[in-house]
């Protein structure tokens, strides 16, 4: 069934509206650390520098550059320990919104603008985020590549814009967003203040160094949306 045709604006989590860099390196970290407790893969403790390098990527693409060649028991069991990790660290308060997230969903909310989530964590952290920071009266859909199985946000957006036909923007701090946007026809900003380098969000269409920004992005007053 495809919802009633409304303008809405796509935001990526991690980096865009969500800061996880403590959260990420606790959860791969203790991830990794549980495999070779079981026996089940061994490698040497993940760096910060690493854990942060994930941030954007599908889940197999995290496990083909953390643990290449690992067993298809070892892929099942860090899909299991990682999403458990996650939650539990979340419910503990481990990372948080940016700065006037909040505030700016409220207003474009109120300024009758739909909004999604579209994501390429998986379908537990994602909604656990939104859950637990209290964020889930605010989204009319949560799109991730865990619960969609989509190989890049290019065919996540896609399937996102099968329901919401008006979807307008996406947000997103990394270059798959501002590329998925492109390749879906809509408008992209690209956020400075998340994990990817201004050289990979250069070609959006707008650059914002701070989330509340958007509020004039797309302002009743703003006519280019």
């Amino acid at each position: 069934m495809i919802a009633q045709q409304k303008k809405l604006i796509a935001f990526d989590l991690d980096g865009t509206i969500f800061e996880t860099e403590p959260l990420a390196v606790i959860a791969v970290q203790k991830t990794i650390e549980n495999l070779a407790r079981e026996n089940l893969y061994i490698r040497s403790l993940p760096s910060k520098k690493e854990c942060l390098h994930i941030l954007g990527m599908v889940q197999q693409e995290i496990w083909d550059y953390l643990i290449p060649g690992a067993s298809s028991q070892a892929l099942d069991r860090a899909d299991q320990l990682l999403e458990e990790i996650e939650k539990e660290y979340l419910e503990k308060g481990t990372g948080q919104l940016y700065p006037d997230v909040r505030t700016t969903l409220e207003f474009l909310k109120r300024n009758n603008w739909g909004l999604l989530i579209a994501s390429n964590g998986g379908e537990g952290y994602v909604k656990a985020v939104i859950e637990t920071r209290d964020l889930t009266p605010l989204f009319d859909g949560i799109y991730s590549a865990g619960e969609f199985a989509t190989e890049n946000k290019g065919e996540l957006l896609r399937i996102a814009r099968g329901k919401f036909p008006g979807l307008q923007a996406m947000v997103g701090d990394r270059r798959s967003d501002i590329e998925a946007g492109r390749a879906n026809n809509l408008i992209t900003v690209g956020c400075s203040f998340g994990y990817g380098s201004k050289e990979e969000i250069r070609g959006a269409d707008y650059l914002i160094d701070d989330f509340s920004q958007i509020k004039g992005l797309f302002s009743p007053e703003q006519k280019a949306f």
